[in-house]
């Protein structure tokens, strides 16, 4: 006699059926994130060619090295920046370019996502703000560096 197979739908487990997302629980925010990780796409579609997969990492790991240069950026600034303007405005300025080099890290892998699912499905590739935040970024540290120049 052949051992009964176990099956979801016989099954009386809370678990039994389809399963919703934990995170609809939590929140829109919770549900934001979830979207963000979700791997389910890596199943959809077929596989791009493996060429343009390596130049859509190398072009997030261009974007991460840039993040990271900017938070040394931003560290760098804080600890040695004794000259330089009033300290209130280099902690704030410290500040902004390491929240715009976690910016960026997330921007990064978006991007990525994004273009890795248009592959996938064969469509065009999406465009990114990630340069136009880069840009603005960098504006506003600029003035705010030659404001403390011009008041040291």
């Amino acid at each position: 006699m052949r051992p009964k197979k176990h099956s979801a739908a016989s099954d009386s487990s809370p678990r039994a059926g389809p399963r919703r997302p934990v995170a609809r629980q939590y929140g829109k925010e919770t549900l934001v994130m979830a979207r963000l990780f979700d791997s389910r796409w890596r199943g959809e579609g077929k596989d791009p060619d493996y060429r343009y997969t390596l130049a859509n990492e190398r072009t997030f790991l261009a974007w991460i090295r840039t993040a990271m240069a900017v938070l040394g950026s931003g560290v760098v600034l804080e600890q040695f920046s004794s000259h330089l303007g009033p300290r209130a405005w280099v902690l704030a300025l410290a500040c902004f370019l390491t929240g715009l080099a976690a910016v960026m890290s997330i921007g990064a892998y978006w991007q990525w996502r994004r273009n890795e699912i248009a592959m996938r499905h064969e469509r065009a590739l999406p465009s990114t703000r990630s340069v136009l935040v880069l840009a603005a970024g960098f504006l506003i540290t600029a003035g705010v560096i030659t404001l403390m120049l011009a008041t040291a």
